[in-house]
Formats: structure tokens, sequence, C-alpha cells
């Protein structure tokens, strides 16, 4: 369900390619809406996991979450 050309903002990393080494994060900004990128702007891209969170796009947060922080901090060296 995901439009054509939109495909690489899909790959999953390896356990191992995850450099910041935080638990997954459904506040961050960096994570798309369930809807984003979908071919017919009503079905999922994306469905979370954990049950009862909802995939919100970033402009329907409030600013950084807290992992968010922690990992700008973690690959700046600001600690």
């Amino acid at each position: 369900n995901i439009k054509t050309g939109h495909e690489k903002n899909f790959i999953k990393l390896l356990e191992d390619e995850n450099m910041i080494y935080m638990p997954f994060d459904y506040d961050s900004n960096m994570q798309y809406g369930s809807l984003t990128f979908s071919r017919d702007g009503t079905s999922p891209t994306m469905t979370p996991k954990k049950e009862g969170v909802e995939l919100k796009k970033p402009k329907h947060k409030n600013g950084l979450s807290e992992y968010d922080a922690i990992s700008i901090n973690k690959m700046y060296k600001c600690y």
C-alpha cells in the first residue's frame, strides 16, 4: 500500500544497525503517521505493534519526545 517511489522509507534496520540503542519511540518526530505515503490516502502503510497506540503525523505531536532529545544528545555527544 506504499506509493511508488517511497519504498525506501520503509526499509527495516537490522538490530546491529541501530546505533543509538533506544527503545522504539512511537512519539518520535521521526516516526511517520499511519497513512503517510499511502497509495489511496485511507489505507495504512504502518500499524503499531503496541495496542492502543496511534501513529500520529509529526505536525500533530508536541515537539521532541524524550527519546528524540536523548538520541540527539547521544549523536552529538552532548552529555
